[in-house]
This record gives structure tokens, sequence and C-alpha cells, in this order.
């Protein structure tokens, strides 16, 4: 796709020349700021009347003062007494003498000529570096005409928006400054061009001044300078206003008429007095913005794609695998105890880890969970995926691999991992330690042979509180979808009444058994012990599947919840915290939630923690199921927060609708460019619930984003998502 490839380096040129040259510009734009004032100070309205000096008298004192000729430029004083003169000659007279009298005079202070200071940054940086500022105003240019059109004009009231939308809207204003900066040096549209006659040897200031004296209209001197070829301008007062007399070979005055050209006006903002140098200010103060802007923007996602806990030079890396949080807990709980110790040591998520990376660490300590039929925790599958591809890591390793015997595939997620480890040429540190059940005594167990092993020292850290044990009473089952309508999936709301105390938050489970023996089951909280500390409340879907007869059979826990326990039963659960899927601690961080069916579980209790917050930001639920009618959950709940205004956006997508069919996948790509830069300019975080398939297309729907509205190439594309699970800008709750 050529034009793909042309606007994708089209993109790296402008923003890299941009940062590169971004310096200079605010030089130059600055500067031209404070030039833009002149006008404005100049005009009329607000400026001091000019004096000058009388001619004749002028002409007599330079008579005295300058009787070789060899002044380069004359300025009276405010009151006309006193004249200023300046010589590049070794010997020429530099300094203030008496109109009158022509004797030196002490020097009266001058004020500060901040205008033509800022004007000699402006052209040439004080170094006589003119062609640079003429490349950098060439480069400026092109910036500011490619800039809109590597993106289309949206509103988005983010920092990214704003620039890209007065990049659009002001691109006529924005050009101005530049575009006749570059006509000015290639000397076109300046003004009438003027012939002047060479005058060898120069003429001196007192000639050029006595020439335009013979002019009847001319009342006084107010500066005098030499010109081009020899010649001398002279700035005069006549009954016709100021007027510039060029005096050359020819010893006659020619007077500029037609002021300085419309390039010259245009860009000095000089064509309209202050009202012209008013418009000259907002550009500048535009393109500043648009500059600081730019620099914002890739220095936050420079910040975003850099970001891993622990040291920048850690030589051990802490990675985990977690679906329920228990892996995650225990690679925190390893961390501290490594860098408490003395360690340099980095902690992180599988999700975000690619194996090319693993070369950077000398180890590599790893804590897996098991889930379903045997695989790997859904967060390190993607990284699975990846080592089994690659060519040799090998990757100095060790693992903890958590699981239940009760189940049939007991710690298979971490046995996949230690086989594609040491396919990979991967050498294991210590043999893999399989944790059954609670995981405490084998978790201190693996820490402490990795001690031995690698002659560490490790600090003494609490073990993780995985589970707290709590006594429960059904309290009541709401059905969520309609009963009615065929073919929807069976979905209640089960609210259970917490006897004691316990701190809970909307993302942390409820683990409950069906019997005696058997494996606990994980069901996601969806409210809050900061609202109700006595409240839990799960959504719970009745799990249908097909034995070897095939018969369909109901999940007996599901069964339970859903249609076979009183109201009233008393049951003994426990809570088991996922701190990485709760609602963020501050709650104007923006949140993106994305759910279908039951995975919207833990999603009313995001929001309403938020509905109590003085100023949340931005909160959007995007949610997708089967039928509109039929098994759109917590639709009455979803609909009122929306009307208050708790909800800022609730997109909903029903896959079997006519009016419909599409997926909340399709949605997400339709607003991906509003979701991405949520995340990179506002530091939202984008939450996923639900199946494992949700996880997979939501990802691939911001891969294909990225690639259309960035130009990234793809590997870029998916290297920046998993940057964003790595931060934690992307989390995921999935299942099977």
């Amino acid at each position: 796709m050529p034009s793909m490839s042309l606007k994708s380096s089209a993109l790296f040129v402008h923003r890299w020349l941009g940062l590169v040259l971004a310096p200079l510009f605010l030089l130059i734009i600055i500067s031209g700021g404070v030039l833009a004032l002149k006008p404005i100070v100049e005009d009329t309205r607000f400026a001091a009347p000019v004096t000058g000096v009388e001619a004749s008298a002028l002409v007599s004192a330079l008579q005295i003062v300058d009787p070789r000729g060899q002044v380069n430029q004359l300025t009276p004083s405010s009151d006309g007494q006193v004249i200023n003169l300046y010589s590049r000659a070794q010997n020429g007279p530099t300094g203030s003498f008496a109109v009158s009298s022509g004797q030196v005079v002490p020097e009266a202070p001058r004020s500060i000529d901040i205008f033509g200071i800022v004007k000699s940054l402006h052209k040439d940086l004080f170094l006589g570096a003119g062609l640079v500022v003429l490349v950098a105003t060439y480069a400026m240019l092109g910036i500011i005409v490619v800039g809109p059109f590597l993106g289309w004009l949206r509103f988005r009231n983010t920092v990214s928006g704003w620039h890209l939308a007065v990049g659009w809207i002001a691109l006529p204003v924005l050009i101005l400054s530049p575009l006749t900066g570059i006509l000015m040096s290639l000397h076109l549209g300046s003004g009438r061009s003027l012939d002047i006659r060479q005058s060898s040897p120069p003429l001196a200031l007192a000639r050029g001044v006595e020439v335009v004296a013979g002019n009847p209209e001319v009342n006084s001197i107010t500066f005098v300078r030499r010109f081009q070829k020899g010649s001398v301008m002279v700035d005069a007062q006549t009954t016709r206003g100021n007027v510039k007399y060029i005096v050359d070979a020819t010893q006659k005055a020619t007077a500029l008429e037609g002021g300085p050209g419309l390039v010259k006006s245009l860009h000095e903002g000089t064509w309209a007095g202050a009202w012209s140098g008013m418009l000259n200010l907002a550009t500048s103060v535009l393109l500043a913005g648009l500059t600081v802007t730019g620099l914002w923007s890739w220095n936050r996602r420079r910040l975003q794609s850099s970001r891993r806990s622990g040291a920048e030079d850690a030589d051990i890396l802490v990675v985990h695998a977690s679906q329920t949080g228990t892996a995650a807990q225990l690679a925190e709980a390893t961390f501290r105890s490594l860098e408490g110790g003395g360690a340099k040591v980095a902690c992180m998520s599988l999700s975000g880890l690619r194996p090319d990376e693993l070369r950077r660490y000398r180890h590599v300590l790893v804590i897996a969970s098991t889930t379903g039929q045997g695989d790997l925790a859904e967060p390190g599958r993607g990284f699975l995926e990846g080592l089994q591809r690659s060519g040799k890591i090998e990757a100095s390793f060790c693992i903890l691999a958590l699981g239940d015997r009760r189940y049939q595939y007991f710690c298979a997620g971490g046995e996949q991992l230690r086989s594609a480890f040491l396919a990979a040429g991967g050498h294991e540190i210590v043999p893999m330690i399989r944790a059954d059940g609670a995981p405490e005594t084998a978790w201190r167990e693996w820490l402490a042979q990795i001690e031995s092993r690698l002659d560490l020292t490790t600090a003494a850290v609490e073990s993780p509180v995985i589970d707290v044990r709590v006594s429960l009473e059904l309290q009541e089952r709401i059905r969520l979808d309609d009963p009615i309508k065929e073919d929807t999936g069976e979905t209640w709301q089960v609210v259970f009444a917490l006897e004691g105390e316990a701190m809970f938050r909307p993302g942390d489970l409820l683990m409950v058994s069906p019997g005696e023996g058997e494996p606990e089951r994980c069901y996601s909280i969806g409210s809050s012990a900061l609202l109700d500390p006595a409240r839990i409340v799960l959504t719970v879907a009745q799990h249908l599947w097909t034995d070897d007869g095939g018969e369909t059979r109901m999940g007996r826990m599901s069964a339970l919840l859903c249609r076979d326990m009183p109201v009233g039963t008393r049951l003994t659960g426990s809570i088991r915290c996922n701190a990485h899927f709760h609602p963020p601690e501050d709650p104007a961080i923006p949140v993106i939630m994305v759910a279908t069916g039951c995975g919207v579980a833990p999603f009313p209790g995001f929001i309403e923690e938020r509905s109590t917050a003085s100023a949340p930001g931005p909160t959007w639920m995007m949610f997708g199921n089967r039928y509109r009618e039929g098994d759109f959950l917590y639709r009455s709940e979803l609909a009122q927060w929306r009307r208050q205004g708790t909800l800022t956006q609730l997109l909903t997508s029903f896959s079997r609708d006519d009016d419909d069919g599409r997926y909340i996948t399709d949605k997400i790509a339709i607003h991906a460019r509003d979701i991405i830069e949520l995340i990179r300019q506002k530091g939202a975080i984008l939450y996923i619930c639900g199946r494992a398939r949700l996880g997979r297309g939501v990802e691939d729907a911001l891969v294909r984003a990225l690639i259309a509205n960035d130009n990234l190439s793809e590997s870029k594309a998916e290297k920046t998502v998993q940057k964003w699970k790595a931060t934690g800008s992307l989390r995921q709750d999935l299942f099977d």
C-alpha cells in the first residue's frame, strides 16, 4: 500500500523534525511574537510624538563632528538637543554630541532597543546564522502544511485533539509568517525595487541630510544611516507625515513611496497598524502552543512506553500469569522481598512481556496459574505463543506453578511454560515447584531455593493474604435476562448479606464451593465495601454443558446460585483480592469498561463507586450481548446512570438483532481513536471482562486502529498494546 507507506513516512518525518527543531522553532516564534508588538506600540494612539532635529542644524553639527564622513548611523535624542553617533571606522566619531556646538556631551542613559535586540535574535540568532533560521523556517512551513493531513479533523477534548483541531482550523493564518519570511528571503513581494546608483566613496551622512533638507516639505530629521551601494537613508518628519528618503550618487532624494510591500507588511504585521500586530501576535501564540503540545504528546507517549515497576537497570525480572490475582500478589511479594534485600529487580505481568526482552535480565522468576482445561492463565498466553515461536532465548529461569490437585490438569499451565522455556534454550535455576491449593508454603520454599541458588539476600515480608474466609446469607436473586425471549443466556443477579467484616471492592472475587471437597468456583464481585460493607453482589450465568452421552447438564454451582439455593441459605466462602482489576483510586482517572454477557459483573460496582465521587473523570461503558430486548443486562440501571451523567458514554451492540448485528469489538473499532486518545492523553484505564475471545478481539481492534490512525507497522502497534497491558493502562479479567 504505497499511500499508507507515504503517509507513515510523512508522520515519522513530521514528528522527529518537530522534536529536533522544537527549541529553534520556539526561539523564532517567541521572538516573532515580541516583534509583533512593535506596530502595536508604534500606533499613533499609543506612541509618543517624534520631534527630531531641524535639518540645517543637523548638517552644521555633522560638519563639525564628522568632517571626513565616517559616521554610519545617527539617532537624535528625544528632545532633539543631542545626536548619538555610531561609526565602524577605527577613529570615527562614536558617542553623544550637542547639536548646537558639536561638542562631546556625557552620554545620556539610553533606553534599551528591545525590538532591535529581538530582531537580531529573530533573523540570525545573534550569531549571523541567518541560513540556519531560513532552513528552520522552511521546515516549520512544511510541518504546518503537512500536519493537518496526517489526521482528519475531529473535535476531541484532549491535548492532541486540540493540537490537530488548531492545525486544521488556523492553517491559513499559521502558514502566513513562515511563508512570508521565505518570500522575503527570496526578495519576492518586499516592495518596489530601488534603482540606486553606486556612490564611491560612500556619501557622508551630512550630505544626505543636506540634500533632503532642500525639500520644502521636510520639517525635521529623526534618523539617518548608511544604505545600499554607498547611499544614505534619511528618515524625516514632513508635512505629509513620516517619509524615508534615499540619497545616492545622483545627489537626489528619492522618497520610498508605497510602503515596504505586501509580503513585508504581512510578515511584520504593519499593514493595519496595531490590529495587524495583534493578529501576528495571536499567530505566534498559536504556533508556540502547537510546538509545546506536540512536545507534550511525544513526551507522554515516551513515558507511557517506558514504564515498568522496579529498577530501570534491573537484572532480575519477576513476572506472573495470574487468573484470579493470586499469582500477581505472590509476584509482588517476591519483588518486595528481593528488592528489600538489595537486588536490582523489576516486576510485571507476562501479558506485557515479549520473549526478546528476556535477554535484558540475568534471571527470570515466573509465577503462573492454570485455568480451564489445563491452560496457562490468560495473561500469559500471548507470551507463551511468542516463546514457542521464538528462536534461542537461553534465559535463566525458574517457575512457581499454582494449581489444585482436585482438578484434572494440575499445574498444566506452568508445565507448558516450563517446556517452552527449555525448548528456547533456557536454563532452569531450580526445579519447578507446584503449589497445591493454598500457595504460601510452596511460595516460601521456592523463594528460599532461589535465595540459596543465586546467593541473594531476601528481606522478610508478610505472606500475601490470598483469601479471607467469610460467612454469607443468600438475600435476593433477580433475573436479568427475559425468560420469554428464546435463545437468551439465563443470567441472575445474586445478592448476599455478609456477616462480619471484610474489605472488598468491585473486581474482587468471591470463591464458593458447591459441596464438601469440591474445588471452589470464583465469581466477580459487583459491589463495594466502601459503599455497603454488608452486601455482596454477583452476576451469575447458568452454565450449561453437554456430557459424553449428549445430554445437557447444568453447572453445579451456577445451578445452586441461579435456581436451587433458597433465599436465606447460609454458606461459607472466601474473598480473594484482585487489586489489578479494582477501579482506580483516583476517580478523576478516565475509565473505559468493556464487557459481553455476564462479563458485566464487576462494572455496576465500578459505576456505583464513581457515582459518589465529587468530580469523576470520563466513564465509558461498552456492553455487548445477543438481543437488546432479551439480554441487555442492567439495562435500566445503565440508562439511569447515563441520564445522571455518571456514565459519560454508553455504547452497546447486539449481535443477533436485525437492526444491529454487530459485536462489541466492532464498536471498539469505530471508537478506537477516542479510546486511544483517552489512554494516551488522559491516562485512562481500559478494563475488559468476559471470555478470552473478547480480550483477543479488543486487542486486535486496537492494533488495527493504531495501524490505520497512527500509521504504525503491525509489530509496533502490537508492542504498543502490550505496553499498555504491562503498565496497567489495559487490564483484563477473562475466562474460558
